[in-house]
Parts: C-alpha cells; structure tokens; sequence
C-alpha cells in the first residue's frame, strides 16, 4: 500500500513537472514569436486554399505531426486567364524520427508571379512534447530561396531603356519558426515561416518586399456520428505594418474517406473543395476560388490541386485521422 500510494504521489508531480515544462517552452516560443515581429520586411509567401491538407507549407511545426511519412504534392495556379498571375507549385515529405519525438521535414517551393520566378528549398525540423491527451511541437525552418526578375519578358515603350536590359538574380536565406498544438478533438498553430530581412541594396530590384507575415491557425472536430464529421477551420494573415485577413473554412467528412468544404477569404474569394481517398493512403483535393473584389475579373478563377500520400501508416483503433489536422 505505502508503495503504491508512493507511485501515486509520483506520478502526480511528474505530471505537475510536465506541465510545468509546457507552460516554459511555450512562454519562450511565443516570446521568440513577439520579438520577431517587430517592424521589418519579410518574404512575400504563397498562398493556398488548401493549406489545411498541406500543414508543412505554412508551419515547420508541423514536421513529423503524424505517426508515419507523409508526402504531400499541391499544384495552384491563380486566377486563370489572366496574364503574370501567381503560379505555385510545393512538394513536401516529413517524417518523426527518433522514437517521435523529433520530425523532420523537406519542402520544396517553385513560384511565378509576373516575371519574377522563386524557387525554395528548407529543411523542416520539429521537437515535440507527447502528453496523453496531446502533444506541442515547436519548428524551424532552415533553407534557401533563389529569386530572378525576367525583364526580358516585359512589353517597353522604350526598348533601348538601361534600366530594364539586364536580367538580375539573388541567392536568399529562409529561416522560420513554428509552434503547433494538437489533441484528438482540436489544434492551434502559430508560425512566421520568414523571419529575415532584406538589407543588401541587392534586393531593392526585387518586388517580394512584404511586410512580415505571421500565421494563426486553429480547428475543431465535431463528430456527428459514426460516418459524419465536420471541421470548422480558421487561418488568420497578419502583415505588421500592414493588413490583416482571415481564412473561414468548413469541411464535413464521410467516412473520414470523402470531403466537401467551403471557404471564405475576408479580402478576395470565396472557394469549394472537394477531397477523396483511396485505401486510406491516397487522398486528391480539388478547390476552386472565385474571385469577389472588382479589382480581378470575376471570370478569372482559380484553381489548386492537392495529392497526399501517407506511408508507413500502421493501423490504430480509433486513430485520428490525418486529414482532420
């Protein structure tokens, strides 16, 4: 008996000492996050309709989230028909490694807006604290991104002007951080995937100068029963110095196989997704954005292919669905 209620006693101040060091990683996180945001210019980032299926690309927390490998691939081109749109395509993999608790990711970025063309390579790495009932992950983001203006592709009244004659081209860093919450029933994540400024007179030509972005995103499963569930999903953009938006989405699930969703973007669109698995491996996502601001033609819409894969996946009962978060 004294044995036992010695092991009670224990396993009460470990958890007490747990949650202590919860509380401490994410105080310093969050003051890392608030001292990085202070006025400055940061990278233009790429936008995605689809982020909740592509949780790497806006968060390095999110390396190794699941309990196997996940490649995930995502095609965007923005409002087709329209000349110079934004064109993005990313490619990711991440992984736990360790006994899960480290993840390790690779993302790799290809984008075209107008004539200026950027290409990105990170490294994604994740330490994670595993709870009973959830787990944090705190990210970073190492890489680099190459950026090049094509003015060679401009129409010039004055095709002899110096001034647009030569093509120029930088070589820059990628350095992020990311926190990531998750439960069986919610999550919330917070990043800034580009905290670096530009200070070379180098990069004066380039027009990817954008305030600092920071992300918040957060989402909650209600499970109507067996075969339906449904997500209300949210995703706040905040540009210090500048604008702030906000992503609605609402996706339900069929048999966690199947999903239809709607989407609101408080500046410009509106959009639907669609999503379907195969075998509990291959999921395909399909959105399309439309565009509510006078300023884009309304018939220039936009579209954005998703494909995940999940390897590796060992079977659990009652196993959260990747697709959830």
């Amino acid at each position: 008996m004294i044995n036992q209620k010695n092991k009670q006693k224990n396993t009460g101040q470990r958890g007490f000492i747990i949650n202590q060091n919860l509380l401490y990683w994410f105080i310093v996180f969050i003051i890392l996050i608030i001292g990085s945001v202070l006025p400055s210019k940061g990278q233009e980032f790429k936008y995605y309709t689809q982020y909740m299926f592509n949780g790497l690309a806006i968060n390095p927390a999110y390396a190794g989230v699941h309990d196997f490998i996940t490649l995930t691939g995502d095609i965007r081109e923005q409002w087709v028909g329209i000349k110079g749109a934004p064109s993005t395509q990313s490619l990711s993999v991440h992984s736990p490694i360790m006994n899960n608790q480290f993840g390790l990711g690779l993302l790799v970025i290809n984008d075209k807006v107008g004539i200026t063309s950027q290409q990105e390579i990170s490294i994604n790495y994740a330490y994670k604290l595993i709870f009973p009932n959830h787990s944090l992950s705190l990210g970073l983001k190492l890489g680099f991104n190459t950026v090049k203006n094509k003015y060679s592709e401009l129409l010039l009244d004055n095709e002899n002007d110096a001034n647009f004659q030569n093509n120029t081209s930088a070589f820059l860093p990628v350095f992020g951080l990311g926190a990531y919450l998750k439960s069986h029933e919610y999550y919330v994540g917070l990043s800034i995937p580009y905290l670096y400024k530009f200070v070379h007179k180098k990069y004066k030509d380039f027009n990817i100068d954008q305030h600092r972005l920071i992300f918040l995103t957060g989402g909650y499963i209600f499970r109507i029963n067996d075969d339906f569930k449904v997500r209300p999903s949210v995703l706040t953009k905040t540009y210090f110095g500048s604008v702030f938006e906000i992503d609605l989405n609402t996706n339900v699930y069929y048999k966690d196989d199947y999903c239809i969703g709607l989407s609101y973007k408080s500046l410009n669109s509106v959009a639907i997704i669609i999503e379907a698995g195969i075998n509990k491996t291959y999921y395909i996502g399909y959105s399309y954005d439309l565009a509510t601001t006078k300023m884009i033609d309304h018939q220039a819409g936009t579209h954005e292919i998703s494909i995940n894969v999940y390897l590796n996946k060992k079977e659990k009962t009652k196993i959260v669905n990747p697709r959830y978060f």
